[in-house]
């Protein structure tokens, strides 16, 4: 299991060396593409290449993506991977469990707080 895996983050990481303007979809699936689209902004206007979603799978393993940076080695890979994985699994459950809601991350998070947050009370007069 380990051998497909290393294999995977190996592979993406050369390809994304060795063809940055490659279809995504040569590396990432369909499902991981609209992940990492709402999970990372964008940092520069190159569009949908493959060396765009590799460094956004290498920013949620701890590649910082400054201008001066070496290209994205294994182990960023393999942690971002990991982390992709991890969120994959809880959109999957939440869509299962009818939590998913259409629109965006932050109308999301106020849907959900205001779904399980308590009734707050009003601010109380002060009386003279």
């Amino acid at each position: 299991m380990f051998c497909i895996l290393a294999w995977r983050v190996f592979w993406t990481t050369m390809v994304g060396r060795a063809a940055p303007r490659a279809d995504p979809r040569l590396a990432v699936t369909a499902a991981e593409i609209a992940l990492l689209d709402r999970l990372v902004p964008d940092r520069t206007a190159g569009g949908r290449t493959l060396s765009t979603y590799v460094v956004k799978v290498a920013r949620l393993g701890g590649y910082l993506a400054r201008s001066r940076d070496p290209q994205p080695g294994n182990l960023v890979m393999w942690r971002g991977f990991a982390r992709l994985a991890d969120i994959a699994l809880g959109a999957a459950l939440a869509r299962i469990a009818g939590m998913w809601v259409i629109g965006s991350a932050t109308e999301r998070l106020l849907a959900s707080r205001r779904a399980i947050s308590p009734m707050r009370r009003s601010p109380q007069r002060a009386t003279t």
